[in-house]
């Protein structure tokens, strides 16, 4: 999970004001497609040969799944928080062809064996998607759209931990579950879509409580974002931390020490909220070098 652990000194980040509220974004969620879609892939090891009696994607099959086309896709129902236990529903894209265009976070070309499933929400503002391979399952992926055809809302490659995605409430969505025929094979999964926790105070820019950080202190944050929302329309999840300074002084930030390592972050602190293009301190600069971790550092 993206837990971390966030340190604040004085010495870099120099406001120009006496006695600015500075709002930090400290936990991001990785965004490959920040104006299109969330997307996550991750490393796969090419396979040399398929097993007997699996086919590539697209040839004609006589048994090929009910929903094997997104026009057939099969409605599932969005559990609440936590009741995933027993809840799962089963699926099987061992004989399925591939229909549809190509997922924007797997490889150009692909071949993929894909099965379809609508959810509809409720009034929750993001759900978690669990894709569990069967042992016969040796590559699985998933991808969600706004409807047959649409734009996509998220994509993932490999997932092994329940992923959030943002939705608008009362929507159907569009969920294929498929597999790379470059990476692996189809087989029996299990699959569920529950709603996501309810997030933390701090998840609201809003909602960030204030702490005061004097010339030559430090301030220590900890939390977990693998559930943060992406509630200002940046077009990421994160989760926020208010600062306020009593004097101009430079701020350096860093995540050292995190159990995560945060490939995915954002150069940048704002004066005020709602966050805007208008009100954001860029870092001068950043680097991953200094943390033993591989964590970064702003400057």
């Amino acid at each position: 999970m993206a837990s971390a652990e966030v340190c604040l000194d004085q010495t870099l980040f120099n406001p120009t004001t006496m006695n600015t509220r500075l709002l930090l974004i400290t936990l991001l969620l990785l965004v490959a497609q920040m104006s299109i879609a969330q997307t996550r892939q991750r490393t796969r090891l090419p396979m040399t040969t398929l097993r007997t009696g699996h086919h590539a994607a697209g040839h004609d099959r006589g048994n090929a799944p009910i929903n094997d086309n997104c026009a057939d896709a099969i409605a599932i129902d969005v559990h609440p928080n936590g009741s995933c236990t027993g809840m799962t529903t089963a699926g099987d894209n061992s004989q399925a062809t591939m229909d549809g265009t190509q997922p924007t976070c797997d490889d150009p070309g692909a071949n993929t064996l894909d099965v379809w499933y609508t959810f509809t929400t409720g009034t929750e503002p993001a759900v978690l998607i669990t894709l569990t391979p069967g042992a016969g399952m040796t590559d699985h992926a998933w991808v969600v759209y706004d409807e047959c055809g649409g734009n996509e809302v998220y994509c993932t490659t490999v997932p092994s931990v329940p992923e959030l995605v943002n939705v608008a409430p009362g929507t159907t969505y569009v969920l294929r579950v498929y597999s790379n025929t470059q990476y692996g094979v189809g087989g029996e999964f299990s699959l569920c879509v529950e709603q996501a926790p309810i997030p933390t105070a701090n998840d609201l820019c809003s909602g960030a409580a204030s702490e005061n950080l004097s010339a030559g202190s430090t301030l220590t944050y900890t939390g977990n974002s693998a559930y943060a929302q992406n509630t200002e329309g940046l077009a990421f999840n994160s989760l926020w931390h208010t600062i306020v300074l009593g004097s101009c002084a430079d701020v350096t930030i860093d995540l050292c020490g995190s159990p995560t390592i945060f490939n995915g972050f954002f150069r940048g602190i704002w004066t005020a909220c709602p966050a805007t293009p208008a009100t954001i301190i860029w870092a001068g600069s950043y680097n991953t070098a200094e943390s033993p971790d591989g964590n970064p550092t702003l400057c």
